[in-house]
This record gives C-alpha cells, structure tokens and sequence, in this order.
C-alpha cells in the first residue's frame, strides 16, 4: 500500500529532523507501541501489544532513522512480526525543504504486510493514510511548540 503527503512545518529543517531523531518523537509514530529501546544511533526495538478475541498478540519489531541525505532526507522504517500474527513493515522517505517560512515536509513510502496483520490492515486500509497524517500533523504541532518554547520559530520574510 502506497502512502504519501506534505506539510508545512514552522522551523527550520534541521531542527525537524533532530525532532524526527529524538526518542520522544519517535514513541509517538508507533502508536500503541511500549518498550522502546535503543540498540544503537538510529536504531532501536519496541513490542506492540494486540488482542485479538481470546489472544494477545506481542509483536516485537525494530525501528530505524536514517539520515540517506544529511540536512534534508529521513528514510524512516519501522517493522514487527509475529509467528501467528504475520508482519508489518512501514517504510517512509521524509524529505525536509527548507522554505522561507521553515520546512516543507513531504513523505511517501509504503505499507506492507503479511498473514493477520495484512487482514487487519486490509479491513482498514482506507484509513491508513489519513492515520500517516493525522500523525505528522501531531509531530507538527509538538515541534512547532517545542521551537516557541525555546524561541527558535523562524520569523516570515519581511513583506514590504
């Protein structure tokens, strides 16, 4: 399943990407993740939890932030499987442009899966995108706050 987007984000790219690095941020993309550890620079493991009528489904996965092009391209990577509950890949090139404003953040990339995850994904599959999202526009407004917070917004060219 293909998987693509854009936003505008009111700082600067560098500043971004840091954010897209950080543990912090990287909890909130894997919703309804626990656990997550890091297994070196980028890497890291995490477990989703799913119930599924009378099983609980533990999914041990791995996620991995790669700077392919320093300053400006993430590929982000995130994969879980299960023996019974079949596997899950999300795999997204983030490029960060800077802007006079700050960064145009566009990201494209796809979903694969196999055995119950991709009947579960199937069943929900008109959704995913807009979920891909509805998450950047959350890691929008966290780093968009964070930067007030610490005053390095940056200020619309001077119009006039």
């Amino acid at each position: 399943m293909q998987i693509s987007g854009q936003t505008d984000i009111l700082v600067p790219p560098a500043h971004a990407i840091e954010a897209l690095q950080s543990r912090a941020h990287l909890e909130r993309f894997l919703l309804g993740t626990s656990g997550l550890k890091e297994t070196g620079p980028g890497q890291y493991s995490f477990a989703i939890q799913r119930r599924l009528a009378v099983i609980t489904l533990n999914l041990p996965g791995t996620l991995s932030v790669t700077e392919t092009a320093p300053g400006r391209v993430c590929h982000f990577e995130a994969k879980a499987a299960h023996l019974i509950g079949g596997s899950a890949q999300l795999a997204l090139d983030m490029t960060f442009d800077a802007t006079p404003r700050g960064t145009h953040l566009t990201w494209i990339g796809t979903l694969d899966s196999s055995g119950l995850a991709r009947q579960v994904l199937r069943e929900k599959e008109s959704r995913i995108g807009d979920v891909v999202a509805q998450i950047m526009a959350e890691f929008k407004m966290r780093v968009q706050t964070e930067a007030r917070l610490a005053a390095i917004v940056v200020k619309p060219a001077n119009r006039g």
